[in-house]
């Protein structure tokens, strides 16, 4: 039997990827234009076998037999054409670009039926090019050429875009608060329970179709945005009758892989990116600690285990697996499709993170005092489980899906700190061990239905999403020792009540649900002509409603160990005992050990809602060059949020709006393949739960208190864009644009004075009066052949082979912003025109791509930086913080193997610049690493991945 199988698997693979054929493909264009023609019928006359170009002009014809022939191309309308002497050689692919001359040929009418593909990079140009406003994307087919591992990765390439902390999407240098995000048509659930934004790292890749950013507003978009409203679309219909595909991969990240790698306890199911339960709170835990006295007390602090403690290990290669299924049915009535796709991946990191706090600047002395040192060795293990199951019917008047998706993430993270706190006059070690948790789940109902003779479009989304976020007991503890060595050993701090900052236990929850209906009927009531390239248009009137219900609850548990007794403490060993014994269950005791204390306050936990109802009217008039659209959308938002006060008393916040957004778009299209666009609208942007809970909340990692402020209100912004665009072809584009957006009351993180001790500084959100962010944008993604007429002062175009495999991508963003701050903020920050958090003067991103499909070769190398930023404001005599510039560079190399493999090798990040944080110290105007001084500093290493990737597609 062994021998068998053993033969069998060898036969499959032998066939698999010695398999005596080939394949022919290519593209088919007009020779005068090189406009890519859809419908072209490309036949081998001589084994029966063709094929017809898709609506991109592409065509494949697979399982040829090695051997040469003879090749002929028919379109309606053009000349056939016979290509001679094709050879195709066993398990390699052919490519062939075909040229053909138009004739006047007098042809009846051909009804030809097509379903669009979504994904490829001429399909993402093409909705771009459509939409009423301005807007940026990139599909699967561009997300494949390189490394991007999570939907934030991906977003990076895309016009003024950037990422902070590997997760938050910032567009136009507005901070991540700014952006509405949508999967596929639903609002899609924050994932943070501190900040107002939402996690794309959570999103693997391999489950985007595309993601498109609009950046102006428009009636029928969420009229929450002033950066950008993302949209990431989920994987659709296969587009052959049967497709599996199945990735494994292995990554290695220099000075982590190989390495020793510290690590806290583990649960059984951390390596599916949840807790077994292990870190959760006892199931007969109390309400509140302090609500038990003696024995009561004794026996709740000995329920919770010792897991202060460090283990070791080598750290492996990390791992990512994928495999997607795609399966569809042609029925006389329409066609039916099932999509499914899950994915895991097991990575590790490890970085040191140097970080300071300074005092003010002594200008005579030329420097600053130091307040604390530290050196933070952080060990991270993240998991993730993703999937969809995507279910459709189609024809040509309907369409109906069930969109589900969901993912699951978990993070643990080691924190291990050494370090000098001068002004206390101590050397510092100290542990921090977190587990963070994150489900996300999103199901639609969706349909679209041509009515009317087609002149009505009607569709429809009913859609259910949840967040979970859930921190089970991050664990604290702190030892010290005099500067003066007064005392050679660490002596860990115990207090006299609980301060979980320095020991104890913190364990916090977060659960959103958001139900949400949308409708849209759209009409065509008046034809006014034929656009440039003789399509008809027509006049048209869009209306809508959309309506949601988010409920959230959050809650935190401040729980600390505390000495047990005063008076036989003072005499005790057990401060010298190290972080392995300290919790021993001896040391918990009543009379000269540790007990449990709680800090836990009624603010801590608060419950919220947000009742949001919109709709809109908008027009779209074609004029022969022009299209003119405008409308109005009108939004009416509940936001409650009820928690209690510091004497225990229900406290309840309330911000009720009603706002009209107006908005217009104008375009002319200079040509079939070029156009100038302006938009013009108004959006809104309102405040986060956690940003009106009136609760602390201690940042260990920064060390920083971050407040709420219930006297917070909504945000108005006035958007403008221009831009010009050029489409070469459909799948290239260069465009030039400008935007203005003018703020009234933007949500800002303010500097609170007289808070905080021993370099910890307090922070929390406000309005300022008024804000500005303007720039410009340069996008561009052009064949090198194109790029070759035109030096060569020709409009022909290039036949060159080896010119159409090379493309180029490039984007870049110049911004410039400001904020007004008021009187009161004046006499509190240092700066008082400094930028709006968060915003990079300029982004840049290049990125150069070889594709060879006769060798199955493919090769990209892109490059990303964006400038300096703030991201802590000034106070006064200590200037705002800054992250400075660094570049990445990314190179993935692709080749085919045989039919069916593909192998992948990939470098990330090659220069392997530090992130820095620094401070205009010297007030100079000039940022400098050298001599202004740097508050953090550290490497997360260069990344090598390797993989193989099997798939297979039955025509």
């Amino acid at each position: 039997m062994k021998h068998t199988i053993l033969i069998c698997l060898i036969t499959f693979l032998s066939q698999s990827i010695f398999a005596q054929y080939g394949t022919v493909s290519g593209t088919i264009i007009d020779e005068s234009t090189g406009e890519e023609l859809v419908g072209a019928v490309v036949q081998i006359e001589s084994i029966n076998a063709g094929a017809a170009t898709d609506v991109f002009g592409k065509f494949k014809i697979e399982k040829v037999p090695a051997g040469n022939y003879e090749i002929s191309v028919s379109y309606i309308s053009y000349q056939s054409k016979k290509v001679n002497a094709v050879a195709v050689s066993h398990g390699q692919t052919i490519a062939l670009e075909i040229s053909l001359n138009s004739t006047p040929l007098e042809t009846n009418t051909v009804d030809i039926v097509e379903y669009r593909m979504t994904n490829t990079e001429a399909a993402v140009l093409m909705e771009m090019r459509d939409v009423k406003g301005v807007a940026n994307g990139i599909g699967s087919a561009q997300i494949a050429k390189s490394q991007d591992r999570d939907a934030s990765e991906v977003a990076r390439r895309i016009p003024g875009v950037t990422v902070v902390d590997n997760r938050f999407v910032i567009v136009r240098g507005l901070s991540e608060r700014y952006n509405a995000v949508m999967i596929n048509n639903a609002m899609a659930p924050s994932m943070e329970s501190d900040v107002k934004t939402f996690s794309f790292d959570i999103i693997s890749s391999g489950l985007i179709d595309r993601m498109l950013i609009y950046k102006s507003p428009s009636a029928d978009l969420p009229g929450e945005f002033a950066g950008g409203a993302v949209k990431v679309y989920t994987k659709n219909f296969p587009s052959k009758p049967f497709e599996i595909s199945y990735n494994q991969s292995f990554g290695y990240r220099s000075g982590t892989t190989g390495n020793t790698f510290n690590y806290s306890n583990r649960s059984a199911t951390d390596w599916l990116g949840f807790d077994s339960g292990m870190r959760g709170l006892p199931s007969e835990f109390p309400a509140n600690v302090r609500d038990t006295e003696g024995e009561a007390r004794l026996n709740v602090s000995k329920s919770l285990t010792n897991s202060i403690g460090i283990h070791q290990e080598k750290a492996p290669l990390d791992t990512r697996s994928s495999l997607y299924i795609g399966k569809k049915w042609d029925k006389e009535y329409g066609e039916f499709g099932v999509v499914g796709a899950i994915n895991y991946s097991h990575t590790r990191s490890f970085y040191t993170n140097n970080t300071g706090v300074y005092n003010v600047y002594d200008e005579i002395m030329n420097t600053s005092d130091t307040v604390s040192y530290m050196h933070d060795s952080t060990y991270q293990t993240n998991s993730r489980v993703g999937g969809l199951l995507n279910v459709g019917f189609r024809n040509k008047n309907h369409r109906i899906e069930l969109k589900m998706f969901g993912s699951q993430m978990g993070q643990s993270e080691d924190l291990l700190r050494r370090g000098i706190e001068h002004e206390q006059g101590n050397y510092v070690l100290s542990n921090f061990y977190s587990y963070n948790q994150r489900l996300i789940t999103s199901s639609q109902l969706l349909g679209s239905h041509e009515v009317f003779a087609h002149h009505g479009t009607i569709d429809w989304t009913f859609g259910y999403s949840s967040a979970t976020s859930n921190d089970p007991d991050w664990r604290r503890i702190r030892y010290t020792k005099p500067l003066d060595n007064s005392t050679n050993s660490y002596q860990a701090y115990i207090p006299f009540s609980a301060d979980p900052n320095y020991f104890g236990r913190l364990f916090m929850n977060m659960n959103e649900t958001t139900p949400m209906a949308a409708f849209n009927y759209e009409h065509k009531i008046h034809s006014t002509g034929n656009d440039l390239s003789g399509v008809q248009q027509f006049i048209t009137i869009k209306t809508g409603v959309y309506a949601e219900n988010k409920q959230r609850t959050f809650s935190v548990r401040n729980i600390g160990y505390k000495a047990a007794s005063f008076s036989t403490f003072m005499n005790s060993e057990l401060p010298n005992q190290n972080i392995d014994q300290i919790l021993n269950p001896a040391n918990i005791n009543l009379t000269n050990g540790l007990i449990l204390d709680e800090d836990t306050k009624p603010q801590d936990s608060y419950t919220g809602g947000t009742n949001l109802q919109a709709a809109y009217l908008m027009a779209s008039i074609p004029l022969h060059r022009w299209q003119i659209s405008g409308g109005a959308r009108i939004e009416k938002n509940k936001q409650v949020l009820n928690t209690r006060n510091l004497q225990n008393k229900e406290y309840t916040i309330k911000l009720d709006s009603t706002i009209v957004l107006p908005s217009a778009n104008i375009s002319y299209n200079l040509s079939s393949k070029s156009l100038v666009r302006a938009a013009y609208g108004k959006t809104v942007n309102r405040p986060e739960f956690r940003e009106l809970a009136p609760f602390a909340f201690y940042d260990y990692k920064r060390n920083a208190i971050m407040n709420g402020n219930p006297n917070l209100t909504f945000a108005m912004i006035t958007n403008y864009d221009v831009r010009w665009e050029l489409y070469p072809s459909t799948s290239e584009i260069f465009s030039v644009g400008a935007f203005y957006k003018y703020f009234e009351n933007p949500i800002e993180l303010y500097f609170q004075p007289g808070v905080g001790s021993g370099g910890t500084l307090s922070f929390a959100p406000g309005n300022a009066p008024s804000a500005t962010n303007y720039g410009v944008e340069i996008d561009a993604r052009i064949k090198l052949s194109h790029i070759a007429s035109l030096l060569n002062g020709s409009n022909q175009y290039q036949k060159e082979n080896w010119l159409s495999q090379f493309s180029i991508v490039a984007n870049a963003s110049l911004i410039r912003s400001s904020i007004q701050l008021s009187q009161k903020d004046k006499e509190t920050n240092v700066n008082t025109s400094r930028p709006m958090m968060g915003q990079s003067p300029y982004i840049i991103n290049t990125g150069i791509f070889y594709q060879n499909d006769s060798i199955g070769l493919s090769i990209s190398a892109m490059y990303n930086v964006i400038g300096e930023r703030v991201v802590v404001a000034g106070v006064p005599g200590i200037p705002e913080v800054w992250e400075m510039p660094r570049q990445l560079i990314d190179l993935t190399v692709n080749k085919s193997i045989g039919e069916h493999f593909d192998v992948r090798f990939g470098i990330q990040d090659m220069l392997n610049q530090s992130t820095v944080w620094i401070q205009d110290a010297n007030h100079d105007g000039v940022l400098d690493r050298k001599n202004d001084q740097q508050l953090q500093s550290f490497k997360r290493g260069t990344y090598f991945t390797f993989g193989i990737t099997y798939s297979f597609k039955k025509s």
